[in-house]
């Protein structure tokens, strides 16, 4: 004996399937909807709070607040670069070099991705890495001028202070303004023993940063050791001139130079020079 099919059974059952379908599938939608709202909502609050455990040196922190970001911003080289940073510091070298290299491949004409790389380098003592990244950034970003500083502090590691000498000089072809540049120039020389030339480059910097405190420290400094040695012709006015700057610039700086080195007997005397600071470069 045939059976006749419930036809009507079928279709109810049918549709409650269509209709539990359609709504696990409208709730899945909402959801999703949901969830893509608040986090367009709250991506620059944590990029804010990101940055800011950076600044913190709140590294491991900041390393999962950019690996969060990373979720919904994978083409983002700031977030690349900046999570090198962070993972650097906390030394996971590895990981810091993808990061740099693929904040790099990103933005591929912002030269500090690879600027941080010769560092991280340069922290492993994996010199000879550190100095051909650095020279490709000298050849092809001529004016991103702190990759000539880092070079010149591996030549001066390996002793190879003339090349250090040549790097600043070359990084001063792109720019006059920069006073650490010539300061740093000038420590080099006074290693050289070349006296001229190094209280040349440091009054240079004073003249471009009036305000520059090492530069006096320094002037002052190689004034007494050059009076002491007698390696030029120094007079005892310009150590006073230097210290008095300083005093203006940083009282306990000069009196901790003072103490620990020139000694001078006079030196609560000494008037700090508390004239426009513009006027202080010509009296140095």
């Amino acid at each position: 004996m045939s059976r006749t099919p419930n036809f009507k059974l079928n279709f109810c059952f049918l549709f409650s399937i269509l209709f539990f379908t359609f709504i696990v599938s409208s709730d899945a939608s909402l959801a999703t909807n949901q969830v893509e709202t608040i986090t367009k909502k709250s991506i620059e609050t944590e990029i804010d709070k990101a940055e800011e455990l950076l600044q913190k040196k709140d590294w491991e922190q900041a390393t999962r607040s950019y690996k969060k970001l990373l979720l919904y911003k994978k083409k983002d080289p700031v977030i690349w670069n900046n999570l090198g940073i962070a993972q650097q510091k906390m030394k996971q070298y590895k990981y810091a070099e993808k990061d740099y290299r693929y904040a790099s491949m990103l933005d591929l004409k912002n030269p500090l991705p690879l600027y941080n790389l010769a560092n991280l380098y340069i922290e492993e003592q994996n010199y000879d890495s550190a100095k051909k990244q650095l020279k490709d950034l000298v050849q092809n970003n001529p004016e991103f001028l702190d990759s000539y500083s880092s070079l010149a502090a591996i030549y001066i590691i390996e002793g190879k202070y003339f090349d250090a000498v040549e790097t600043y000089k070359k990084a001063l072809q792109y720019t006059k303004e920069r006073a650490s540049l010539y300061y740093n120039l000038g420590l080099l020389y006074h290693d050289l023993k070349k006296y001229d030339d190094m209280f040349d480059v440091f009054h240079r910097a004073i003249k471009i940063d009036p305000c520059f405190e090492p530069a006096y420290y320094s002037i002052a400094l190689s004034y007494h050791r050059n009076l002491l040695e007698q390696k030029a012709p120094i007079r005892e006015k310009n150590i006073k001139k230097s210290l008095m700057a300083l005093k203006f610039l940083n009282p306990e700086l000069a009196k901790e130079l003072n103490e620990k080195h020139i000694k001078l007997e006079d030196f609560d005397k000494l008037i700090p020079l508390d004239k426009k600071i513009e006027g202080v470069k010509k009296e140095v």
